[in-house]
């Protein structure tokens, strides 16, 4: 059975939710294209204060990976980027992701995240 999800501008490639212990990481790959999500604690100025970086670095096997790295998401309120990053391209077309987390459990090593995801082909947007 093949499921096609769209919306008027893009394809949806993947999109799920995962429940993720906050001292662990999640990769997610679309064929060569990978992915990680990683969850980080400061304990600093910015300690209260949910933020994202974006980098390219290597996984375990070598491959590139752009890791997402989320500092300091362990409200219960969800934590979303205002807009879709653009992460790459799929297909000839524009990739997107956006993105939500939520904190299962109040603040401790143990806690829980919830990640929504989704990635977005652009349908007319090209390389």
């Amino acid at each position: 059975m093949n499921v096609k999800v769209e919306t008027n501008n893009y394809n949806i490639l993947a999109s799920g939710s995962v429940i993720v212990p906050y001292t662990e990481y999640l990769d997610i790959s679309l064929d060569n294209l990978n992915f990680r999500f990683s969850f980080h604690k400061e304990n600093n100025d910015n300690a209260n204060k949910g933020r994202f970086e974006v980098e390219i670095c290597k996984n375990a096997k070598e491959e590139d990976i752009l890791e997402i790295k989320l500092f300091n998401m362990n409200s219960s309120l969800f934590g979303t980027p205002s807009k879709m990053l653009q992460v790459g391209h799929f297909g000839g077309y524009v990739l997107y992701l956006q993105f939500s987390l939520v904190a299962l459990k109040e603040v401790d090593d143990a806690a829980q995240q919830l990640l929504f995801y989704t990635f977005y082909q652009d349908k007319t947007k090209k390389d």
